[in-house]
């Protein structure tokens, strides 16, 4: 198969699998049905189509991006170069919070990019109100677009928390931040390097620039544990049953600054900071509670 070949030459590593997939994505057909038709003549718009992808792949532009979406949690997500494509690894953290966070609570995902985190908890536990935030309006129009496509209620809003933290009280606080350190740019695949948003990979000379905003956000605007005050001033364990827990900080981090992460947010007061593996047996996720 000719794509095949080309693919194979340009280095792409799945070169037989990524050509079939861009084939039935091209003429809009799958599995059975595609094997029915190859001895049909494919029509010219199909044809086109999907040399022109075969030709983006070749240039090793992420097949994610030429077939316009990525699968994140078993769902579909619209991706374009202006957002970060959705990892596996990504999902730890939804996980997380879909199974720590308080019924009816608030939570807020920092970098929100295709919305892929904040989607997925809204679709999970509707219980949940969401607010997701970037600095990119581009990433914003496409994370608005992902929560229309599955049906859920997320209040999106631009923002820089490098700048801006003029949020409501929170319970929980997610992030996957940009955390590549620009060393390993000379390491990284041509696909990510020259096609994904550096905005969203590099945060610049401060590795951990994001986990201390993270860190001072998280001390400002999620409840504290043990009878936390409202935004009114009111006692919020009133009436319970024992201690209130404290909000919930869960950050996505590079395996080799894990503990870095962990050892600033212990610093800044959190409690309970544990640091989580992900699918490869690496340090990926912190998690922590204000005290």
């Amino acid at each position: 198969m000719r794509a095949r070949r080309l693919l194979e030459e340009a280095g792409v590593e799945h070169a037989a699998r990524e050509a079939r997939w861009m084939l039935e994505a091209a003429a809009g057909l799958g599995g059975a049905a595609l094997m029915a038709a190859l001895d049909d003549a494919p029509s010219r718009p199909e044809s086109l189509r999907y040399e022109e992808w075969v030709e983006r792949r070749v240039r090793r532009e992420p097949l994610q991006y030429i077939l316009g979406e990525a699968e994140f949690r078993g769902r579909l997500f619209g991706v374009e170069p202006g957002v970060l494509i959705p990892r596996p690894e990504t999902e730890w953290l939804v996980d997380w919070v879909v199974r720590e966070a308080p019924e009816g609570g608030r939570v807020m995902d920092v970098g929100t990019g295709s919305g892929c985190i904040a989607v997925s908890i809204a679709a999970e536990r509707p219980d949940l109100e969401l607010l997701a935030v970037d600095v990119s309006a581009e990433a914003l129009r496409v994370a608005r677009g992902n929560a229309a496509r599955h049906h859920v209620r997320v209040e999106f809003r631009q923002m820089d928390v490098l700048i801006e933290q003029d949020v409501p009280l929170l319970d929980v606080l997610v992030s996957n931040p940009p955390y590549v350190p620009t060393a390993e740019r000379a390491s990284m695949q041509p696909e990510v390097l020259a096609h994904e948003p550096a905005l969203a990979l590099f945060p610049g000379d401060d590795l951990l620039v994001f986990y201390r905003v993270l860190a001072a956000l998280g001390q400002a605007r999620l409840r504290g544990g043990g009878g936390a005050e409202g935004s009114d001033g009111s006692d919020e364990s009133e009436g319970s049953d024992g201690p209130v827990r404290g909000g919930l900080l869960v950050a996505e981090v590079h395996t080799d600054h894990a503990g870095d992460v962990a050892a600033l947010w212990r610093d800044a007061g959190f409690v309970d900071v544990h640091v989580h593996k992900d699918l490869f047996g690496r340090d990926r996720v912190v998690t922590a509670v204000k005290a």
